[in-house]
């Protein structure tokens, strides 16, 4: 499990996918997005309590699932168990580092933040990428 967050959400969401995907080949796994309107305790419970032998393994990537409070809580309390699970958790914005699911995630070393580009890496970042594209 980890948590890919920060002001910068372009590349942390590329970077979450990019781990997705090379999860997802390595174990032979479905990569699975499910929104944040989707995310409920019931959601946990149904798809990571489940699993067995011949059911389809994924790969979660689990976007905004930390802006509910029963949702971050129950990841924090049940942590040891969801470690055990590919699940990749999105967020568009910086966490709150004074919250005790920060505190927990981040203690784990769980938490890969991405901090909004100054203009300057940010061009430099803008020509890295047109010279990818040949442009």
């Amino acid at each position: 499990m980890k948590v890919f967050c920060g002001d910068d959400s372009f590349e942390s969401y590329n970077k979450l996918f990019e781990e997705a995907s090379q999860i997802s080949k390595k174990t032979n796994s479905e990569i699975k997005i499910i929104n944040e309107d989707e995310i409920t305790l019931d959601f946990f419970i149904d798809n990571l309590s489940s699993i067995d032998m011949f059911s389809t393994k994924y790969v979660y990537i689990l976007k905004r699932a930390l802006n509910k409070k029963e949702v971050s809580q129950y990841i924090l309390d049940n942590i040891e168990n969801l470690l055990k699970e590919d699940i990749l958790i999105w967020s568009d914005s910086s966490l709150d580092k004074r919250s005790s699911v920060y505190k927990g995630l981040k203690s784990r070393d769980l938490i890969i933040e991405f901090t909004k580009l100054s203009d300057r890496e940010l061009r430099e970042w803008t020509i890295k990428e047109l010279k990818l594209l040949n442009i």
